[in-house]
């Protein structure tokens, strides 16, 4: 087991990590309650228990969960074991949580023992309907020497869903700057609107990035761009697909930057050739509906092209045909979809690429639409896109 408590005597330096005292890093892995803590039902709602599901654990396979009550509202306490303080210590705290989509309640207090009477600071007062883990973290500093015990109250409504805690990190502030150890989490087939990395190592406060176009320029992102506390970095323009860039990512904290951290290098993916309307891909309308001559499409690395989503669904990843009508309506039929998402979604514009508008009627979910409306010999552009909002979309299609 990875996770664990350590309590620390403050006269006694018996552990350290990168400079820092480490007094509970606590996962839930172990027994529950840990060994130390303990937890208490204030009111009539459930008490805090052991999730054991790693699709809602923020690392690992546990974490600890509030089950909701449907008639009675939650008053749940979950203390920490006592950390011992000398007057005026600092210690830096953090904590993930979620919800499952209704609105929870949390406070994180810390008080002179395990007794609600005592917990007399609220560290942080959070209203989270959340689905996913999110951190929160702080500062406390003890006026007096003593033991201090952290908790966590669950104080929901009745009949929300669940919510969990998990990665729980109390330590003394670091003492010297960061690792410069933080890395690109994707250097080949990289993103042209974002770019992410891992988080460094020694307790980094925030990022400064720089971005350019060959080693040691900064002509995307300027040197020094400070982007806070994140692991990742929207960019204000698209990137160029198949492009190599050139970036350094130096995390600090409050005592300095990281030094001597590396340049490194990223290629954006390939959009394909009709990510946008100007690229679309001309279609040979066929005398009947057999769909004897079809145009083979792919949503990969599409992105979206920025016309307004008048459609259901999400056209994150559209790309785009065209064809010129030689009948008042036409018959678009998507076949042999392969790939992830296979849920396509496609629509019919008129006009021209940059002022289009859609043919009213067109939006299909359905594989096979038949617009109709048109004018005998004007080009309308068809896109295709994933209905869902999700990114990554490998889908293949022949289209007709």
């Amino acid at each position: 087991m990875i996770k664990k408590i350590t309590l620390l005597l403050l006269f006694v330096v018996a552990f350290s990590w990168q400079g820092n005292a480490q007094f509970i890093d606590e996962g839930f892995e172990g027994g529950f309650p840990p060994p130390g803590w303990t937890i208490y039902n204030n009111g009539t709602g459930n008490d805090w228990e052991l999730n054991t599901s790693s699709a809602f654990s923020n690392t690992g396979s546990n974490s600890a969960k509030y089950r909701y009550d449907a008639d009675n509202a939650a008053d749940a306490w979950m203390f920490t074991g006592a950390v011992t303080l000398g007057a005026g210590e600092t210690v830096d705290w953090s904590f993930f949580t979620r919800s499952r989509g209704y609105t929870e309640k949390l406070k994180f207090t810390v008080g002179s023992s395990a007794t609600v009477a005592d917990q007399t600071t609220v560290l942080v007062d959070i209203s989270n309907d959340a689905s996913s883990y999110g951190e929160q973290s702080g500062t406390f500093t003890a006026a007096t020497a003593g033991d201090y015990y952290f908790a966590f109250n669950c104080y929901s409504a009745a009949n929300q869903f669940d919510l969990f805690v998990d990665d729980v990190l109390i330590k003394s502030p670091p003492t010297t700057p960061p690792n410069c150890d933080a890395t690109l989490t994707t250097t080949t087939n990289a993103s042209i609107t974002d770019m992410s990395w891992s988080a460094a190592t020694g307790s980094p406060t925030g990022y400064k990035i720089q971005v350019g176009t060959a080693t040691g320029l900064d002509d995307v992102v300027a040197a020094g761009t400070d982007v806070g506390n994140n692991t990742s970095y929207t960019f204000a323009t698209a990137l160029n697909g198949g492009t190599t860039y050139y970036t350094t990512i130096t995390s600090y904290n409050a005592n300095g930057d990281a030094t001597g951290c590396s340049e490194q290098s990223f290629t954006t993916f390939i959009p394909p050739a009709n990510d946008d309307c100007s690229g679309a891909i001309a279609l040979t309308v066929n005398s009947d509906l057999a769909c004897g001559t079809v145009a083979s499409g792919t949503l990969l690395y599409a992105t979206a092209s920025g016309v307004n989503e008048s459609c259901a669904g999400s056209a994150n990843d559209d790309v785009w045909f065209s064809f010129v009508a030689t009948k008042t309506y036409h018959q678009i039929k998507l076949t042999n979809v392969a790939g992830t998402p296979t849920d396509l979604y496609h629509s019919v514009w008129e006009g021209s690429c940059g002022s289009l508008a859609l043919v009213s009627g067109s939006c299909s979910d359905s594989n096979t639409s038949t617009p109709s409306g048109l004018t005998i010999g004007n080009t309308y552009y068809v896109r295709v896109n994933s209905y869902s909002s999700n990114t990554g979309a490998s889908s293949t299609f022949d289209i007709c």
